[in-house]
């Protein structure tokens, strides 16, 4: 993807990640992040490889981030500064919970640090601890919780043309529609899927499903991200505005039965999946697969949520 040229870049993942067909069913297609082959990291490994990338070409020491007990990122964020040989710090709003996500980033050496800051406000914060490093000598990289700035966004950018090419090499046509269903939190992935489905152009309907925010909370900031992902690799962000993209509301308390029915269909092909992030994705695609567009959901990964699945539908 010739924008994405002289972007500093890391490489932590193995993409393209598999699209497979979900069983027999030919309408509903399943997009592998799980398997990006960067510890547990799923999908969070796209936004690192271009986050840590800029952070060492700025000659950081540290890099500071933060999000809640259960956060996905915070963890995979940890083991990217490990390997990178660069200090972490997260704050983590109180109380810090011995969740498997905080284990694996401490495991990685980062420092965590309780705060009374509300999930929210918590960029503020970050912003703030990073210019209170810098100010003591340590060269800090401060990054949003779960990666939502139009660095981390890049990788998503170019996640749709790789999902455009996998489907070309399927049979479709280069105008054939496609919707993608994918969940959505900090809203870094969609903000980047949907700026690289406006630069090649791709006939995709992206719906959002999102875990944390009110859909009219998440939509502009989801198309702001987009436009300067776009300014970022010279593209025009008016090109935004002939893409179909809408975010749905998953917040909503899942009920045991639907749970334990996905969570097993999944588990019989091989797939695992997290409660708070990925069934409510998948619960949107199945409604959606029974239109006549096919249907790409995005497999996440979130693979420290699954023991609570299985804890809850084996109740």
């Amino acid at each position: 993807m010739k924008p994405m040229e002289g972007i500093p870049r890391c490489s932590f993942g193995h993409f393209p990640t598999p699209l497979h067909c979900f069983g027999d069913d030919r309408t509903l297609r399943v997009k592998r992040d799980d398997l990006a082959g960067f510890a547990w990291a799923g999908n969070k490994t796209r936004p690192l490889e271009f986050l840590m990338g800029e952070a060492r070409e700025q000659g950081a020491s540290c890099v500071v981030s933060g999000g809640m007990s259960t956060s996905n990122f915070i963890a995979a964020l940890a083991l990217a500064a490990c390997r990178e040989g660069l200090r972490c710090h997260l704050l983590v709003p109180g109380p810090v919970e011995a969740t498997t996500s905080i284990r694996m980033a401490r495991l990685a050496g980062a420092r965590v640090e309780e705060v009374s800051t509300p999930r929210e406000h918590l960029d503020e914060a970050i912003a703030i601890r990073a210019a209170e490093l810098s100010a003591e000598g340590i060269a800090t990289y401060p990054i949003p919780r779960g990666g939502a700035a139009a660095t981390g966004a890049l990788g998503f950018a170019v996640a749709a043309h790789e999902l455009q090419q996998q489907l070309i090499s399927l049979g479709s046509s280069i105008a054939d529609p496609v919707t993608v269903v994918i969940p959505v939190g900090s809203g870094a992935s969609i903000a980047g899927l949907l700026a690289g489905t406006a630069l090649v152009g791709a006939p995709f309907r992206i719906v959002g499903v999102s875990v944390s925010r009110a859909p009219d909370d998440v939509e502009p900031m989801v198309t702001r991200l987009a436009g300067m992902v776009l300014s970022r690799l010279g593209a025009d962000a008016s090109s935004l505005e002939s893409c179909d993209v809408s975010v749905l509301d998953g917040r909503r308390p899942l009920e045991r039965e639907d749970m334990r029915r996905v969570a097993t269909a999944l588990a019989c092909r091989g797939l695992l999946v997290d409660d708070h992030y990925g069934l409510p994705a998948w619960l949107v695609a199945e409604e959606l697969a029974s239109e006549q567009e096919p249907v790409v959901v995005w497999h996440t990964g979130g693979m420290a949520g699954v023991p609570h699945v299985l804890a809850e539908v084996q109740r």
